[in-house]
């Protein structure tokens, strides 16, 4: 049995990265020994720990592995991400650690800072591109016997796979039982390599890869961590684009609680601040009056604040001074329309008594204007008159008499 490392390292100081395509992972390096195992008839076991690389010498490594005349087995240990999956997917038998990750997306190119493109040396690149995406959805839909819709679905979205949900969609055989191969690392390292991760990583890393005493550090434990640095640096990339924001609330007593995104039940609740000590099992009364119940580290129950007893002394003064105004108002608009009501029987009485009122002494004659209208009338035809028989005098004593 051949075993191949397929593990992404960095050099002795943390400065150069290597992935696939580089140093010892290139297909110069990777190729003859498969070559070598098939000349001498054996199986080949491939460990994968890598975010990718090199297309060209992923694909160079899949092919080769493709050709091996004997078993095939690849075993993810920690994480196949890019052209690292591709190459997973040459083993006749897949296998997932539990504490393992797969990750599919499209492929992509570098521009360099001196490099010189124009606009149509740019579209070439992208219609490569999209060539080599055609080439990566085949490599996956004949391991898993997905169509290429749901192939390109889930590469166009950057999919990340938990070894569940790998083995769901049929891009690997198996999971491995237990966590897989644990590391022990020391203290100092650990603390650099996840100052700034997330508390929930921090656990799962600390279960995975066991703490130990710097001062007890062996040759042989400083080996397997070089050659496992990079499962740890490749977990904490992952969860770097996870915004876990920390949170805090103030209990009743003035304490301070702290977790991650928002306190239901299941969140764990911790001590400190750093996140490193869960909260003791039991009941705690929050500021805004809520009870929480934790158990194993983590809220249980949440309970909401009571009403009973709860009144602001203050709060009820105000609110029996506003009920005694609203009497006052009450007592005052109806004085106002008593006020009213009088004023308007009193103005009615006032109307009913002057339409029916008639001077003592003296009658209305409604028939004065008639009679006044009438010998008018009669004055002014006797004037007429009298007028007419003026004027024929006077033409009488204007005609001579003949001699």
């Amino acid at each position: 049995m051949v075993t191949i490392k397929l593990f992404d390292y960095w050099d002795e100081w943390g400065w150069m990265y290597y992935g696939i395509g580089m140093g010892d992972l290139s297909a110069a390096k990777i190729v003859p020994i498969i070559e070598a195992a098939a000349q001498a008839g054996e199986d080949i076991t491939v460990l994968i720990n890598s975010g990718g690389g090199s297309v060209f010498d992923g694909w160079t490594i899949y092919n080769a592995l493709l050709r091996h005349p004997k078993n095939v087995i690849v075993r993810i240990e920690g994480i196949a991400a890019s052209i690292a999956s591709i190459i997973a997917m040459a083993g006749k038998e897949i296998i997932a650690c539990k504490g393992s990750i797969m990750m599919v997306h499209k492929p992509s190119t570098c521009v360099w800072m001196y490099d010189s493109m124009n606009a149509d040396d740019l579209r070439k690149e992208a219609e490569a591109l999209d060539k080599i995406q055609k080439v990566l959805n085949s490599i996956y839909m004949d391991q898993t016997g997905l169509d290429a819709v749901a192939i390109d679905s889930l590469i166009n979205e950057e999919t990340w796979m938990t070894p569940d949900e790998m083995l769901a969609m049929n891009f690997i055989t198996s999971i491995a039982p237990g966590k897989g191969a644990a590391v022990a690392i020391p203290q100092n390292a650990f603390n650099h390599i996840f100052n700034n991760a997330p508390a929930k990583v921090k656990q799962y890393a600390n279960s995975y890869f066991p703490i130990i005493n710097n001062s007890n550090m062996k040759k042989e434990t400083s080996k397997l961590l070089k050659e496992n640095k990079s499962v740890l640096q490749s977990i904490k990339n992952f969860f770097v684009g996870l915004k876990i924001e920390n949170a805090e609330s103030i209990l009743a007593d003035g304490t301070t609680i702290y977790y991650e995104g928002e306190l239901a039940v299941d969140t764990d609740v911790f001590s400190d601040s750093e996140m490193t000590t869960a909260l003791a099992d039991g009941d705690y009364e929050l500021e805004d009056g809520r009870t929480i119940t934790v158990a194993e580290g983590s809220v249980t129950a949440i309970a909401e604040a009571s009403d009973e007893g709860n009144d602001d002394p203050e709060d009820s003064e105000k609110i029996i001074e506003l009920e005694n105004r609203i009497k006052e108002l009450e007592a005052e608009n109806s004085e106002v329309t008593n006020q009213l009501k009088q004023s308007t029987d009193a103005l009615k009485k006032i109307s009913d008594v002057k339409s029916n009122h008639e001077p003592k002494g003296r009658k209305q004659n409604f028939n004065k204007a008639k009679k006044e209208e009438s010998e008018d009338e009669d004055f002014t035809e006797k004037l007429n008159e009298r007028r007419k028989l003026i004027n024929q005098n006077k033409k009488g004593k204007a005609t001579p008499e003949k001699d």
